[in-house]
């Protein structure tokens, strides 16, 4: 009796162990990378802080309290066999990657993003966004209104979409110049905006020109301009009033239906890729 006693401590404690493992963002060892699956926006916020953690993984669908700031290399991805969603609900915008910052998003949706350049991301000076199988869908910004691409950045969207973003400039995205986007299998689908619908591209005053490729020649608009400020561009209207009253000139009257028909709807393929003009 004394001896199956004891056999039963040893199955608690491992057991014991295990649902620990599965607790929000606990690291969970995968060959050489670890690993964070988190169920909550607090654990989302402690596992893309932990260095330790290369990958952070989403169980459930989160609500992001405050913008996530990415200065280093992570990924993030929905758990196995699911596409989760990272939601602004219309007040934050979802992510800055910084200067070093190289981030890799896989099936997950970002909506409802909300900044002032990038509704859903900013890739600021020096970082690096990657983005595969995921869906954009309803952010807002003034400048970019799913993904704002700072000058020396860098972007790269493979199966991916986006839909329903709004913007002045850029209602998808926008590329500052001497920055980089490579778009490969990507849909635009009702993106507005004031001007470029889709993609605007700021192209450099020197050799080393914006490079856009992958995007249909309809769906970019090249634009000369000066670094930093936007010059040749008419200001925005009512750009100095609160995000949220700017948002609201944008809201879009789709219905919930519509959406989701719309973030399944299959990603064409474009073909040879183009550059932007000289």
């Amino acid at each position: 009796m004394q001896v199956s006693m004891r056999a039963a401590s040893l199955v608690l404690v491992v057991a014991s162990v295990v649902a620990g493992r599965e607790q929000d963002g606990a690291g969970l060892r995968n060959g050489a990378q670890d690993e964070s699956r988190v169920t909550s926006w607090s654990g989302l916020a402690a596992a893309v802080k932990d260095v330790k953690r290369e990958k952070v993984i989403f169980a459930e669908d989160i609500v992001v309290a405050e913008t996530l700031r990415l200065a280093r290399k992570v990924s993030l991805a929905s758990a196995e066999g699911r596409r989760q969603t990272l939601d602004g609900r219309g007040a934050v915008q979802l992510a800055v990657v910084e200067k070093g910052g190289d981030v890799l998003v896989e099936d997950t949706i970002l909506t409802n993003g909300a900044g002032y350049s990038g509704g859903a991301v900013d890739v600021k000076e020096g970082g690096r966004l990657e983005l595969r199988r995921c869906s954009l869908v309803d952010n807002a910004a003034v400048v970019g209104g799913a993904v704002h691409v700072a000058e020396q950045a860098r972007l790269v969207s493979r199966e991916s979409s986006f839909v329903l973003n709004r913007a002045y400039y850029g209602g998808a995205i926008f590329v500052a110049r001497l920055a980089t986007a490579a778009l490969t299998d990507v849909q635009m689908r009702d993106n507005v905006a004031a001007l470029g619908a889709e993609v605007v591209a700021i192209n450099s005053r020197d050799d080393a020109a914006t490079a856009v490729v992958g995007i249909a020649e309809d769906e970019l608009t090249v634009l000369n301009a000066m670094p930093g400020d936007l010059a040749g561009l008419e200001p925005p209207p009512r750009a100095s009033e609160p995000f949220s009253e700017l948002r609201a000139s944008f809201e879009n009257t789709t219905t919930a239906a519509e959406k989701r028909r719309l973030v399944a709807t299959p990603a064409p393929t474009y073909g040879t890729p183009m550059p932007t003009a000289a």
